[in-house]
């Protein structure tokens, strides 16, 4: 018995199987249909009748004969498919096909892409399509230039003409009569810095619902959506970020898609049209001379996944993103290669002018359209990408598409993985941030020394702004901190000026000050690389320093000056003696206003200690106090220590009117139960009012007003000395208000003279607080800004003073002009190190109003006097010792002496 066969591979019959069957005989099944007529009982039947009967046979087979034609006739094809071009009354028909038009549309978009794109390159001799009639040549004369590649021309004349740098030299004079001369008297003169990665005009200034167009989060894929279309050329934030020496920015749509779209390079100087497109850098480009590159956004990592994933969409893991990716690209590739073949038949019946019409036009789709550019070559594709396995991940699908990446963004964890980045098909540069940090889990294993790292590794490294995350205007500072943490000067120049334009494909253009190139060139009040340097403004501050020897005692300095010899010898003679070659010695730096100690990563509500909801309660029991939730010994509290800040006061985090009670630790205490670990329990209460802390609990501002004004109003009779809204109210505590709008902080001020000037009011935040100095300083409330340089950003703070040379001064300067007393705090967990820096801004640009000792104080002593804490002086255990000046970013804290560690040097 034969084994009956099973499904599958064993369903296939083999060639025995076929033998055996033809040796048993024919069956019904699979036969022709002739075989089976043949075969047929009736068939035979008649067959051997007419063996057995010769005079029939002749009739017989004519009727067999012709029942065998009409059998035969009924699976013959009809006339048209045997013809394709039947014809009729003598005409020849046509099916239909594409018209002759349709067919040369076609050909000439097949044409345009196997076209060899042209290689771009500086000519002196070119002019700008961009550059304004109106404007005359311009030569600069004694100038120190920057060349933006590295090199520095000093004693040098520069002469614009036509939009575009004309010559560089020490004997280059003016051509026409009617030249402009700029005489910058040995300034530095460098080109125009270039921004690869802003949202500006798409997250225009200030915030609101009907201006944000940063991400299309409708579906994780749109590729197909443009940046352009999005532009807002009256964005407050162009004339801004242009102040602060940037005339170049690639605006990009946001991260929250794996494909956010198209992105534009833009001039951020402004046109009489206000238009969007003649602002773009290749506004009038002839591209058979200057190629015409394109620019696309795409993210992987957190972003995407936990958008979509909240919504129980694909992705919600790194898996669904890859496939999402490959999907995609496999699509974009089956298009690319649907277009070849078209293109293929359609030249090849071009050329033999056959008359036969292709069924169908040059196929295209408008969704995939800008990923066949990536897959072509003409698109320059940047990836928001911060994980080694994320970077990994994106690489392996530029290898498996053949596609090219030019830039990773953002990218904190490149530095890990160099190795893994050359495996791409070129040389990807990194944009990076120099210190913004840690306020995700992806962004938690940065390290600032990263940009030498990828420097040392043969890797190029941008700087960007992520504009509004960063301020663009304040660029340069970016690239200033990375030489702190060892990026040579001129590297870290080339990351804002020719790096990321070479990146965009646009080096040839822009990023350098040579012939040939734009006319963007920036005039420096200062080194570019210094704090507070700022464009088209000369100032100069000699550097100042003190000498002289510090005594410490048992972790206590008990002398500092230059005669010290008294104090000296009263003590062990066998006292180690270091010498800080010039350096600095200055307090521990104290920060307020952060969440620093109550939480680590900001985006993990795990890693911290909670949000506080909107409540009504007026109960002072229910009051929060921020040392029960205090995290010691973390990463952000690490990096504050060793930036010299050794003071923390931090608020609980809410999204109520009131935080509750603010703690004062030492950043560098490993416990509370460390008896110097908490500097006070309790320094104030901490409120909060404005926009950002609406709620249904809450719903409007005049509302947070009423609800204070009655929690002060019930309580300022208490003798509980635990009733914290009574000791605020009577003023001996401070009541810390964290506010922004003018129109706010003038109700506070009416609400301090309600109580007859008894609450001791702090104002934190204080982005508006200049236009009602004045009254301020009237009432005696203190102001701690946070941050130092405010933008426009929200409407609350759509009227802050964003600095030289738009404004004349910050709104440090113009409280202190008023005699209100200011000082600086933090807004932002990951930049505690910033602090010194940031008081060095507010010196170096005073004009000379504002003393390096009097800078030290808004963010030591003034702090401290404001919250109604013991001064941190030089008299007591905190100190810090810098290698310079604390204001100079190429100044190192070596040492730090407080009171939970004693002595520690700082490698």
């Amino acid at each position: 018995m034969s084994q009956r066969k099973g499904s599958g591979y064993a369903a296939i019959p083999s060639n025995s199987d076929v033998e055996q069957q033809s040796e048993s005989g024919p069956s019904s099944a699979g036969q022709s249909p002739w075989r089976r007529f043949v075969n047929h009982p009736k068939v035979q039947q008649a067959h051997n009748a007419l063996t057995h009967n010769p005079a029939a046979t002749f009739t017989t087979g004519l009727v067999f004969a012709l029942g065998a034609l009409v059998f035969v006739a009924l699976f013959l094809p009809d006339n048209q498919s045997l013809n394709p071009f039947p014809s009729f009354k003598g005409e020849t028909i046509v099916p239909p096909g594409i018209s002759a038009a349709a067919l040369e549309e076609g050909l000439n978009k097949c044409r345009q892409i196997k076209k060899a794109r042209v290689e771009s390159f500086a000519d002196a001799d070119r002019k700008n399509p961009r550059a304004d009639s109106r404007t005359p040549d311009i030569l600069i004369q004694n100038a120190e230039v920057w060349d933006g590649e590295g090199n520095i021309l000093k004693n040098v004349n520069v002469l614009l003409q036509d939009g575009i740098v004309k010559a560089v030299g020490k004997d280059v004079e003016a051509i026409n009569d009617n030249t402009e001369v700029i005489d910058v008297k040995g300034h530095i003169v460098s080109p125009g810095l270039v921004d690869m990665h802003s949202h500006m005009g798409v997250d225009s200034w200030p915030g609101l619902a009907a201006t944000q167009d940063t991400n299309e989060m409708t579906q994780p894929l749109t590729p197909f959506v443009r940046s352009l279309e999005a532009f807002n050329p009256s964005d407050k934030a162009i004339r801004i970020v242009n102040s602060g020496g940037v005339t170049t920015a690639l605006v990009l749509p946001g991260s929250g898609n794996l494909m956010g779209g198209e992105a534009f390079a833009f001039k951020l100087r402004p046109v009489d049209t206000l238009s969007g497109e003649d602002m773009l850098v290749q506004s009038g480009v002839d591209d058979s001379i200057d190629r015409k590159w394109r620019w696309m956004k795409m993210a992987c990592g957190e972003n995407p996944k936990r958008f979509y994933g909240s919504q129980r969409k694909m992705p919600s893991t790194r898996m669904g993103a890859g496939y999402l990716f490959r999907k995609r690209f496999s699509e974009a590739q089956a298009l690319v290669d649907a277009q070849d073949d078209w293109c293929d038949a359609a030249e090849k019946l071009h050329s033999k002018h056959h008359s036969v019409r292709l069924d169908s036009r040059f196929p295209e789709d408008l969704e995939n359209e800008s990923l066949t550019g990536l897959l072509r070559g003409d698109v320059r594709l940047n990836v928001h990408c911060y994980e080694t396995h994320d970077i990994e991940a994106m690489v392996r699908h530029s290898q498996e598409f053949n596609f090219t990446i030019r830039a990773f963004h953002h990218a904190l964890d490149a530095y890990r993985i160099p190795d893994i980045i050359k495996r791409a098909r070129t040389n990807i540069t990194i944009a990076t941030f120099a210190d913004h940090w840690g306020y995700k889990k992806e962004a938690f294993q940065a390290d600032p020394r990263a940009p030498k790292i990828l420097f040392d590794a043969g890797i190029p490294v941008a700087f960007k702004s992520d504009h509004p995350v960063l301020n663009a205007q304040h660029l340069v500072y970016e690239a200033a901190k990375a030489t702190h943490y060892g990026l040579p000067a001129q590297e870290a120049f080339k990351s804002v000026t020719s790096v990321p334009a070479k990146a965009l494909g646009l080096g040839h253009r822009v990023g350098s000050l040579k012939p040939g190139y734009d006319a963007d060139v920036v005039i420096w009040d200062r080194n570019p690389l210094s704090l507070g340097a700022a464009p088209l403004q000369i100032y100069l501050k000699q550097k100042q320093s003190a000498q002289g020897k510090v005594v410490v005692d048992n972790g206590k300095i008990v002398c500092a000056g230059e005669d010290c010899d008294v104090q000296l010898l009263s003590l062990d003679s066998n006292l180690p003696e270091i010498d800080v070659n010039g350096g600095y010695v200055m307090p521990g730096i104290v920060a307020v206003g952060s969440s620093l100690g109550l939480i680590e990563i900001d985006a993990e509500d795990t890693t911290g200690d909670g949000q506080i909801r909107a409540t009504t309660s007026r109960d002072y029991k229910d009051i929060i106090q921020a040392v029960d939730g205090l995290k010691l010994g973390t990463k952000h509290l690490k990096r504050a220590y060793e930036g010299g800040v050794l003071t923390v006061i931090t608020a609980p985090m809410s999204r109520s009117l009131v935080n509750g009670i603010s703690v004062a630790f030492k950043s560098g205490g490993k416990s509370l139960l460390d008896e110097d670990t908490v500097v006070s329990p309790a320094v104030a209460l901490h409120v909060q009012i404005g926009d950002s802390y609406k709620s249904e609990t809450f719903a409007t501002i005049s509302g947070h007003i009423a609800h204070l004004r009655r929690i002060l109003s019930e309580n300022i009779d208490s003798t509980d000395s635990s009733n914290y809204y009574g000791l605020a109210a009577q003023g001996k505590i401070p009541l810390v208000i964290h506010v922004d709008s003018k129109d706010e902080i003038a109700s506070i001020i009416r609400l301090k003279e309600h109580f007859k000037g008894q609450p001791n009011i702090v104002i934190l935040g204080g982005a508006e607080s200049h236009l009602v100095a004045q009254e301020l300083a009237h009432a005696n409330i203190p102001v701690i800004l946070t941050p130092l340089l405010c933008t426009p950003g929200r409407w609350e703070t759509q009227n802050c003073l964003t600095g030289s040379p738009i404004t004349n001064g910050t709104a440090i300067h113009a409280l202190r002009a008023h005699g209100v007393k200011a000082a600086i705090g933090l807004s932002d967990n990951g930049l505690a190190n910033n602090l010194a820096w940031e008081a060095g801004w507010a010196q170096r640009t005073s004009q000379g109003l504002i003393t390096e000792e009097e800078a030290i104080g808004f963010i030591t002593s003034d702090i401290q006097d404001i919250l109604g804490l013991d001064d941190v002086s030089l008299t007591s255990s905190d100190f810090v010792v810098w290698t310079g000046s604390p204001f100079d970013l190429d100044s190192q804290v070596v040492m730090v002496s407080d009171s939970s560690n004693g002595l520690q040097h700082i490698e």
